[in-house]
């Protein structure tokens, strides 16, 4: 049970850290303006607004890369063929995105693209962790 608990924080934990080298990598190619308070969320609103879509682009595969990497993680941690540790992760990572879609405003494209892919995300690292185990 410890184990199965375990796999979903460790997942959860794993795809976290992809997130955030993913937007980190975002800040790298697209600076954040001098004086810009990113500690925020009016300062991150004014950073979005005014960067190219390709920002949007990074924090939609930051998002989608790390619930796979959650999902993936969940599964080999658990050491079952199931996925619902995987999903437990991929539900979560759209609970989260869809809480930083409602306290920072995003283009729509954001909401529709971030909300399709992340559990679907999730659910192909469990069928990678699938082939992996075999």
């Amino acid at each position: 049970m410890i184990r199965k608990i375990l796999s979903v924080v460790g997942g959860l934990f794993a795809g976290g850290i992809v997130v955030k080298l993913v937007e980190a990598l975002a800040h790298a190619v697209f600076p954040i303006s001098a004086g810009l308070d990113m500690n925020t969320p009016e300062g991150i609103s004014t950073y979005i607004k005014n960067s190219p879509s390709t920002v949007l682009l990074f924090v939609v595969a930051g998002w989608t890369i790390g619930s796979f990497i959650a999902g993936l993680a969940a599964t080999m941690i658990a050491r079952e063929l199931r996925g619902v540790y995987a999903l437990i992760c991929g539900c979560i990572f759209f609970l989260l995105m869809l809480m930083v879609l409602f306290l920072i405003p995003h283009p729509v494209w954001v909401w529709i693209v971030s909300l399709a892919l992340i559990v679907p995300a999730a659910w192909i690292g469990f069928l990678l962790a699938r082939i992996i185990r075999r």
